[in-house]
């Protein structure tokens, strides 16, 4: 059995090499790029099985990146089961089974299938990495253990607003911490990248299969309405949500959300020599939402004494 989450969409078909299912199938994946219950094309990977590309580790690799993965054979380790045509298979066993008959079912499958990918988004656990460390030049101080008006540190308010929405929470750097924080997980950031890049990408390879939301300790103003805002965001065929700050002009991937398969563009970004995670956003699977008015404030980012 693959060692995969049930959220991790894997889905077993069966073509045979019968032309007409090998028919249905690109015109079922044509279809998917073009859905309209999806806020992107959803990428499709098709392994097969019997070959080494069917193999646990090829399926976790196209399962990383792909929207959706396809093993055409016998396969245990799938979360669903695709039928074309003619039934092959008696029993698929106790996961979502979808039929499509003829090339005349192709868009009702396709509608149920990106329901189900919403399903899978929705049951992917959310996690709030909180980025600390930086050398906080400007302000002559670490920026995370600044105080509110109520005595908190920025750090605990910041953990504080994520709490309710998030799985866990994780401090991405270094820095002291306040008694409160003391117990909560820490992830070094990628050897040789500096940069809030070196965290985000860092939470994402020590944690697969979830996706975060990822907030700069810098931004004290952070509250639920932004992040219920940024979360609901998130379809089937995107890979990370950065917004678009349409006061400084320009997008926000320090208060953004991630999902795992975003782990891709920080890893293309640093073969290209880049340490700019704004640089994300230009991807096609990233979605940049301009940020409603009465919520612009929750972006703002403190840099020196005077701006607080």
């Amino acid at each position: 059995m693959l060692d995969l989450p049930l959220h991790v969409p894997v889905c077993r078909l069966e073509t045979g090499g019968d032309p007409e299912k090998k028919l249905m199938l690109a015109r079922l994946i044509d279809e998917l790029a073009v859905h309209e219950l999806a806020a992107a094309s959803i990428d499709v990977s098709v392994l097969n099985h019997g070959v080494e590309e069917a193999s646990s580790t090829f399926v976790r690799a196209a399962a990383a990146r792909a929207d959706l993965v396809l093993v055409d054979g016998p396969y245990a380790g799938s979360t669903a089961f695709l039928q074309l045509g003619a039934p092959s298979v008696a029993d698929p066993g106790p996961v979502p089974t979808f039929a499509c008959a003829g090339l005349d079912e192709i868009k009702a499958c396709c509608t149920a299938l990106v329901l189900w990918l919403h399903e899978c988004l929705a049951r992917t656990p959310v996690g709030g990495c909180v980025l600390i460390g930086g050398r906080s030049s400007r302000m002559g101080r670490p920026k995370h253990l600044l105080r509110r008006a109520d005595g908190r540190t920025w750090l605990e308010g910041t953990i504080d607003q994520l709490r309710p929405f998030v799985s866990r929470c994780v401090l991405a750097g270094d820095g002291d911490l306040p008694a409160s924080c003391i117990d909560l997980e820490r992830v070094s950031d990628l050897p040789g990248v500096i940069g809030p890049l070196a965290g985000i990408g860092a939470v994402l390879q020590c944690h697969p299969w979830s996706s975060w939301l990822v907030v700069a300790c810098d931004m004290p103003d952070i509250g639920t309405d932004a992040i219920d805002w940024l979360l609901s965001r998130r379809r089937p065929g995107i890979v990370a949500v950065i917004p678009v700050n349409q006061e400084r002009g320009g997008n926000e991937p320090l208060f953004a959300w991630y999902d795992f398969r975003s782990l891709m563009l920080v890893q293309q970004l640093l073969r290209q020599g880049s340490l700019r995670p704004r640089e994300m956003a230009a991807h096609k699977r990233v979605l940049q939402p301009p940020i409603p008015a009465p919520l612009v404030h929750c972006w703002r980012n403190v840099n020196r004494p005077e701006e607080l």
